[in-house]
């Protein structure tokens, strides 16, 4: 009888997982990296990430959003789900959402929010991890785009010593939608690259909001300055030596000004590579 019901138990668990495998955000891996490598990664997209119950991770903590500990992805799964090669383990998303209990606006948009940074945590994580993710990003099908928030005093100046290093012929150009507000923009190779300084007072028109990964300063964006970085080819499709490129750059201006750089997923830019999204 004991020998049934763990038999029971067992397939029960292996079809839940084909159906995870074939409809849950997910971050496929070739091996599991232990909680504790996972989490500093997690770091880099919302540093409040805290360890939680059952080999879990609290994205936000705040009890909403989190990821899975790792399901061992067996041959016989693999090939029932059609998982890409080398992929050995899973990692899901898992969600709540505490919103006002009268307003059905309100838990709609409470989900949305939760699934578009659910994401883009999973294709953040599956760059930095050799991985693969599922859904992809909308945001990797717009244009290769970095930024940088700082609480310093950098003027337009030196931001634009900084790119005209790596942007040959960048030239400024009349921005007619932000310019009138004190933004100053300069274009290269005819709009391939735009760049843009962002003085402090105007970084709250620079959407989306800064993303949680800057830390103390998402609370502070009125008097950040902001350097936005953008090339005119999707993230998903921009060749590694030009994405790499503006990676170094985008490091570069981020030493220079003392402030965090970050990609279009939200996540903190350590290395060029991580720029690296086709």
């Amino acid at each position: 009888m004991l020998l049934w019901t763990m038999a029971l138990f067992a397939g029960r668990e292996r079809s839940s997982l084909v159906r995870a495998l074939s409809r849950d955000v997910r971050l496929l891996l070739p091996s599991d990296p232990g909680r504790e490598q996972l989490l500093e990664y997690v770091r880099l997209f919302d540093p409040r990430a805290q360890p939680a119950s059952a080999g879990s991770i609290n994205v936000d903590d705040r009890r909403e959003v989190y990821i899975t500990r790792g399901s061992v992805i067996e041959a016989d799964v693999a090939a029932e789900a059609s998982v890409p090669a080398g992929m050995s383990v899973a990692f899901f998303i898992s969600k709540t959402t505490r919103a006002q209990p009268f307003s059905w606006s309100d838990v709609q948009q409470k989900n949305k929010d939760q699934y578009d940074a659910s994401v883009q945590l999973v294709n953040g994580l599956a760059i930095r991890l050799n991985g693969v993710a599922w859904p992809g990003a909308p945001v990797l099908k717009e244009r290769l785009e970095t930024r940088i928030y700082t609480s310093h005093a950098v003027s337009a100046g030196q931001v634009y010593e900084v790119v005209a290093r790596y942007g040959r012929g960048l030239e400024p150009y009349q921005d007619p939608t932000f310019g009138s507000v004190g933004v100053s923009s300069w274009q290269a190779g005819d709009g391939q690259l735009i760049a843009r300084h962002w003085p402090p007072g105007t970084v709250s028109l620079l959407q989306p909001h800064s993303p949680r990964s800057v830390g103390d300063l998402w609370y502070r964006t009125d008097e950040l300055t902001a350097v936005q970085l953008r090339l005119a080819t999707s993230a998903d499709g921009t060749d590694p030596g030009s994405a790499r490129l503006l990676g170094e750059c985008a490091l570069d201006v981020a030493s220079a000004s003392g402030g965090p750089c970050v990609d279009q997923l939200g996540f903190l830019v350590r290395r060029p590579e991580e720029l690296v999204f086709s």
